[in-house]
């Protein structure tokens, strides 16, 4: 498999000092400093089902407490750091993605994965919808399994438009979920499936994904019902029926206050990081509160569009991609933020222009023609 493989440049850079706006918040960043244990970096909630029939495997909880066993994980992957993800559509039909960890430390980067896919539009067998018709998550941090090893993706047969729902894993191969819970066409089927995926939850212990109707209108499609499978026990009949209403899915009416905001980074059981990828003139970053359903601004937009808002390991601190308002669009810097002092960032990398992508600027949510550059995580 091809693969273009982008180095995140990494510069050192001027301390820039930015304020943020004095309007007085509904929740005070003060709430989310301690000198405890780490700040949760998912939300415990329970799993809302229709009654709509679902397997006999029943699920007690959408976040669950990360066992004593997995918290090494991350240190035995050897993936530490502040982790980015660049994104974009190139000249030859493909969308490549590329993941990195970056040391704020030592400003040191090493790659963690590297894909090409191929677009719809690149006349060959099957195509991948990239990007998502409607992610979760802004930064997409929900579309990898916890060690990278898999990314989740929505393939379809270009000559009928039949939709299968899977990952990809480093290598580039298709695992098909659809066909796995024989979900799949039947033999001699003139009548295509359309599944479409969402992504992981349950620290990638679960694969969520959607069946929906192809409207026939370029990538649009109508959402039927949303269903989860566990990773490790994928066959017939072993999926279940999941709500829109739950926090992970956040995408049936109850959550209309949300607005344009897209969660980055859980804080605790009922607090999250989100931003609107700048779309909107001067959004700023905000913390979201689900019980009183209440944003308040975390990092003002005024003089800067920020993006993917993650917390460090500590909590004490959060990293996020920014560029000035008057700046050039084809560039975006990676910046590190304390919690006691937000109007000081420090510069730990940036993005510059892609050399073969369809677009030279970047963007803070995923477009069929941009470039794509965003925090994941931070271990």
């Amino acid at each position: 498999m091809n693969r273009k493989i982008l180095t995140v440049l990494l510069v050192t850079m001027a301390c820039i000092m930015m304020t943020a706006c004095g309007k007085a918040p509904e929740v005070q960043v003060d709430d989310y400093i301690s000198d405890g244990p780490a700040i949760a970096k998912e939300a415990p909630a329970s799993y809302d089902t229709s009654d709509e029939p679902a397997a006999e495997a029943t699920r007690g909880e959408l976040y669950q407490e990360e066992p004593e066993s997995e918290k090494t994980e991350d240190a035995a992957s050897g993936i530490e750091g502040i982790i980015t993800l660049v994104a974009y559509p190139d000249t030859s039909g493909y969308y490549c993605f590329e993941v990195a960890a970056v040391d704020p430390a030592n400003l040191s980067s090493r790659q963690i994965l590297s894909l090409r896919l191929p677009l719809i539009e690149s006349n060959q067998e099957y195509g991948y919808l990239v990007p998502l018709d409607n992610p979760r998550f802004g930064n997409f941090q929900d579309q990898f399994s916890p060690d990278f090893s898999k990314m989740a993706a929505t393939r379809m047969r270009i000559s009928d438009r039949s939709m299968h729902c899977g990952w990809v894993d480093k290598s580039g191969e298709f695992f098909d979920v659809t066909e796995a819970l024989g979900e799949a066409e039947a033999s001699g089927s003139d009548t295509p499936v359309h599944y479409q995926a969402i992504g992981f939850m349950d620290n990638g212990e679960t694969f969520v994904y959607e069946k929906v109707n192809d409207l026939n209108a370029a990538d649009v499609f109508e959402t039927i019902g949303y269903y989860a499978v566990s990773v490790d026990n994928i066959e017939p009949g072993t999926s279940w029926v999941v709500s829109p209403s739950i926090p992970y899915m956040h995408n049936d009416d109850s959550w209309g206050w949300l607005g344009d905001y897209m969660p980055s980074d859980w804080i605790d059981a009922t607090h999250f990081y989100a931003d609107t990828g700048s779309q909107t003139e001067k959004d700023p970053c905000v913390i979201v509160d689900i019980e009183t359903q209440t944003v308040s601004e975390l990092i003002s937009g005024e003089l800067s569009e920020n993006w993917g808002v993650v917390a460090s390991p500590d909590g004490q601190q959060i990293a996020l991609m920014s560029r000035f308002r008057n700046g050039i669009l084809n560039t975006a810097g990676l910046y590190v933020r304390s919690l006691d002092n937000l109007g000081y960032d420090r510069s730990v990398g940036g993005v510059g222009s892609i050399g073969n992508g369809r677009s030279s600027t970047i963007y803070g949510r995923a477009t069929n023609v941009d470039v794509f550059c965003t925090v994941l995580d931070w271990r």
